[in-house]
């Protein structure tokens, strides 16, 4: 195992000293590994008719959850989003998904109403 990690980036490990080979390779390997690219929303409804300017668009959004999804019941328009309710990235993320319903440019999108709330409303304006 010594002589395995001894080639990541000149790092010369001690072969008794095994806590600070394990330390150095979690270092190492977290370094070498790239982030992974988000997978694609699929089943994606369409929206389009929502993009009327200046007419609210009323959700509900679900953040934290398991995988990103949209989903339309009786005229409700339902989000879920991985990304956690802090510092407006839940808000980011649900905008970027109605934009692809939409099939608008997620700029297009103004939250007018419900910035710390899960009912939000948007407004379309090109």
């Amino acid at each position: 195992m010594v002589e395995h990690l001894a080639g990541f980036k000149g790092k010369w490990l001690d072969a008794g000293d095994q806590f600070h080979s394990l330390s150095v390779r979690a270092r190492v390997f977290k370094k070498k590994r790239g982030k992974m690219a988000k997978p694609k929303l699929r089943n994606v409804p369409d929206l389009s008719a929502h993009a009327v300017p200046d007419e609210g668009i009323e959700v509900r959004v679900t953040p934290k959850a398991a995988k990103d999804g949209i989903l339309t019941d009786q005229g409700n328009i339902r989000i879920a989003v991985t990304a956690p309710p802090e510092n407006g990235k839940a808000n980011e993320a649900v905008r970027n998904i109605l934009a692809v319903a939409m099939g608008v440019a997620p700029s297009t999108l103004i939250l007018r109403r419900g910035k710390t709330s899960r009912d939000k409303v948007f407004v379309y304006s090109p």
